[in-house]
């Protein structure tokens, strides 16, 4: 039966600067858009299955001989049957190039009609093959009349080669033709598009075809190692065909449809369906081509941004692929236009989207610890978990900073046995941070040079306004709290010391305010040295106006220069009587030390009847702060320099002292009297029992000495807040 049917083929060239004549020419360079085509725009199935590289021979493998590809492409509701030709071309500098030329015809099932007219065209002397001077005009596609196209008879070695797994490989020397080939294809489909290849040198992506004939005995056994060295297929599932359409469907539009995401989700919820699954998907709609070959077209970022959802290992791959077009704002834009509909989606329908959320949770909690190896990431995770619109920012603000929270506050009393409330500690990199953060915790020692390596994670937290964590990551990195950081957690301005996760932090200081915050002592108050300042000020103007307006009396002051034997200091049993002698057995003057009131009989005495308990209390102290972690030679200078207040004039020995010598037995009393009234004691005694208040505020201020919550490197000024 004769049936005739009326198709239009259309058609499409790669575009490049030709230069010569239609019988000789080279290429000056590719353009980056079609030529010679009879219908603008291309459509998104076709232009979506080149950018996969699905028709795609190695590059400069083609031959003399033109190659011919046969593929059904579909997507976006739409189905294109294509035949590329590929033919070998030159540029101007001689080097080969592959040249494609499309044709394509909608609908399935259309490929043997396109055939049967390039058959035409060959018999007239006509091949189409790539011609650049070849000019068309679009909405004037090739037509063609349709009429008795040839029955297909496969031979016997044909037939058997069905029966291999595809895509099968005919013999480079068995006699075979485009259309012999596609019927094969046609056959071994099993329901799936149509996709074969015709005397190729190589392929870049051979798994994703029927049947293919190589050009010649080498690239059949290229083919052969390219096939065997591809990994396999997963087994196939029900739901692959739908998924791939919902894939498609998303990625190809602004707006998602709900069935395409509730596709997904169903599909997350199969266990058949892997992580290596999801991969070989991905890579079929072009994600491992996109990455590589740099295309950012809006359907290839949506196509990463699905990926990195649906499989958390993905994203420091897609975030390096987005960095390298930072300057393309566009990109951005796309993914967070596409991150907002998934978004509202899961916000909408509550509890549906559980396992996408844990995995999108995931890809959080991997991507921040890469950033201690990968500080050329900060910029775009800083996009990733700061964007308004973002479904991994709303999961880190949901959950993730929470759970950095809640294991940098136990870290403290982390262990291998004692980890059963941490929450990120399943992840090795987290484990390994919070291992070596404990070390800087209160009860190890505060020394340590800053770890440069955490400076990115101190820059992110800062931006995500978690500011408790970036302060512990600025002090661990740059060993120091930007003020604009410590304010938010401390927001005392004369603070300069606080404890964030039981790690002791110190705010950056300015010039300025190191003179501000100097605290000096004045009659046993500790006030701002600005304020001392302020009023020194105010009595030498008060000085210079009262000298001006109070009449001087030099003959009453005469008279008392002249009556030497008044002043009280040369009566008999005055208190002032010996002003700088010193007391026995000591190198103190009886008028204490740098001037600090002397010490009474009395005081000395009882110091002297319970210098035991003193040592007691001073034994005890070392006790406790070798508990800490600290070794006894800091422990002794530490409670040496607390009791003098850093006074090195005073010399306090401990074997003297324990030993019973005199002389240090007494410096040690003066010492402990001075240090009482220095804290208030309305009656220092000069002697230290334990747990007394005098006992507790030594070691309480050796513990801030050691940890770096006080500067006392001097006697009468620190650099530490005012009481």
């Amino acid at each position: 039966m004769t049936t005739s049917t009326q198709i239009q083929i259309h058609e499409f060239s790669t575009g490049i600067q030709p230069d010569g004549t239609p019988d000789n020419w080279v290429s000056r360079g590719f353009t980056g858009e079609y030529m010679n085509k009879t219908i603008n725009p291309i459509p998104p199935a076709v232009q979506n299955s080149i950018s996969n590289r699905e028709f795609a021979v190695a590059e400069g493998a083609s031959s003399d001989d033109p190659a011919i590809i046969g593929r059904e492409v579909q997507g976006n509701g739409e189905v294109w049957s294509v035949v590329a030709v590929v033919t070998r071309g030159r540029d101007d500098r001689g080097r080969s190039a592959s040249m494609y030329r499309y044709f394509l015809c909608e609908g399935p099932e259309n490929i043997l009609k396109i055939l049967a007219w390039i058959e035409s065209q060959r018999k007239t002397g006509q091949l189409p093959v790539f011609d650049p001077f070849d000019s068309k005009v679009v909405g004037q596609p090739n037509e063609y009349l349709v009429s008795n196209l040839p029955e297909i008879n496969l031979s016997d070695n044909l037939q058997s080669l069905l029966n291999n797994p595809a895509p099968v490989i005919i013999p480079f020397d068995q006699p075979c033709t485009p259309l012999i080939i596609n019927q094969m294809a046609s056959m071994n489909a099993d329901g799936q598009p149509v996709a074969w290849a015709f005397k190729v040198e190589a392929l870049e992506k051979p798994t994703r075809f029927k049947v293919i004939q190589p050009a010649s005995e080498r690239a059949e056994q290229i083919l052969h190692k390219s096939i065997v060295s591809t990994p396999k297929l997963p087994a196939p599932v029900a739901e692959e065909q739908p998924i791939k359409s919902a894939i498609k469907g998303l990625i190809g539009r602004e707006q998602i449809k709900v069935e395409q995401i509730q596709t997904i989700l169903t599909a997350l919820a199969n266990p058949q369906i892997d992580d290596n699954y999801w991969k070989v998907i991905f890579d079929g709609q072009g994600a491992t081509d996109a990455l590589r070959q740099a295309i950012y077209n809006p359907q290839m970022v949506r196509l990463l941004t699905l990926q990195a959802m649906v499989i958390p290992e993905t994203l420091q791959n897609y975030l390096s692929w987005m960095q390298k077009r930072s300057k393309q704002d566009d990109c951005y834009q796309v993914a967070d236009n596409f991150q907002s509909e998934i978004k509202n989606y899961l916000n909408q329908n509550y509890g549906q989207g559980q396992n996408l959320n844990s995995r999108i949770t995931k890809g959080v909690k991997l991507i921040i610890p890469t950033l201690i190896n990968q500080k050329q990431l900060l910029e775009v995770v800083t996009w990733l978990l700061k964007s308004p619109k973002g479904i991994w920012s709303n999961c880190y603000f949901q959950g993730v900073n929470q759970d950095i929270d809640n294991d940098l506050s136990l870290m403290s009393r982390y262990s291998q046995e004692n980890n059963q409330n941490f929450r990120m500690i399943d992840d090795n990199e987290w484990k390994k941070i919070i291992t070596e953060l404990r070390n800087y915790c209160r009860r190890f020692k505060k020394q340590y040079q800053p770890q440069e390596k955490y400076q990115p994670l101190a820059e992110l937290f800062g931006e995500l306004k978690n500011y408790e964590i970036a302060a512990l990551f600025y002090q661990v990195g740059y060993g120091k709290v930007p003020k604009k950081i410590f304010v938010k957690i401390c927001p005392n301005k004369w603070d300069i010391h606080t404890y964030v996760y039981d790690v002791a932090i110190a705010r950056e200081v300015t010039i300025p305010e190191r003179f501000l915050l100097i605290i000096i002592e004045i009659g046993g108050m500790r006030v701002p040295a600005a304020f001392v300042l302020v009023l020194v000020v105010i009595s030498l103007i008060v000085g210079f106006l009262g000298g001006r307006f109070i009449p001087s009396n030099n003959s009453a002051n005469n008279s008392n220069t002249n009556n030497t034997d008044s002043s009280p200091s040369s009566k008999p049993g005055s208190e002032y009587s010996t002003p700088s002698s010193s007391l026995p057995g000591s190198n103190i003057s009886s008028n204490g030390i740098n001037g600090e009131p002397p010490i009474s009989l009395e005081s000395l005495n009882q110091g002297k009847t319970n210098f035991n308990k003193t040592k007691e209390a001073i034994k005890e102290m070392q006790k406790r702060l070798a508990e800490l972690g600290y070794n006894q030679q800091e422990i002794k200078e530490g409670i040496k320099n607390t009791i003098t207040r850093g006074d090195k004039s005073i010399g306090l020995d401990y074997k003297d002292a324990i030993e019973g010598k005199a002389t240090t037995r007494d410096e040690w009393i003066r010492a402990v009297y001075l240090y009482e009234k220095y804290q208030g004691k309305n009656k220092p005694d000069g002697f230290i029992t334990k747990d007394s208040q005098t006992f507790k505020n030594i070691l309480e201020e050796v513990k801030n000495n050691l940890q770096g919550t006080s500067n006392t490197s001097t006697p009468k000024s620190t650099l530490s807040s005012p009481p």
